[in-house]
Order: structure tokens, then sequence, then C-alpha cells
């Protein structure tokens, strides 16, 4: 686990670091994310990168912390009105 953005970037396996054009690992769609962020690569991993800058910023989220499953879970009983402590 990478303790920060900056380590992320330089994470060899990273798919950001893909998208950032750091990398050629393939381990992602990038095209297919970057054209979310706009027309012209250069300009789409600005975007990319300001868009995750601005996340990290935001520190922490409870509602996003656990496994998939730890989540779906917890979304399904909450749908059902159940409460959980």
């Amino acid at each position: 686990m990478v303790q920060s953005f900056e380590d992320l970037s330089s994470c060899p396996d990273s798919g950001h670091r893909q998208l950032l054009g750091k990398s050629e690992s393939g381990i992602v769609a990038a095209d297919e994310v970057l054209s979310l962020f706009g027309k012209k690569q250069s300009t789409a991993r600005k975007h990319y990168a300001a868009f995750i800058a601005d996340g990290v910023d935001q520190g922490k989220r409870p509602e996003l912390v656990g496994g998939g499953l730890v989540r779906s879970l917890i979304g399904q009983v909450e749908q059902a009105g159940c409460a959980i402590d």
C-alpha cells in the first residue's frame, strides 16, 4: 500500500501511473478512462490528475472503507430498512 499521492504516481504496478503516461503497463484501458476527462490526451491527463488530487483532499471517507462484500452487505441491509450500529 502506498502512503501518499506521490508514492502512487511512482508505483510501477499502478494503473494511476499508466493514466498519467508514466507507464505502458496495460493494466487499465487508459484511452477509455482518459476520454472521460477530455478529448486531447494531454488535457485529459491534467484533468484526471486534478480529479484524483481533489479526492485525496477529501481524506478518508467512511462510506468508501471496507471490502466490496462488506460494503455491499451493508448497503443491502440499509436498503431493507435495517439499522447498523
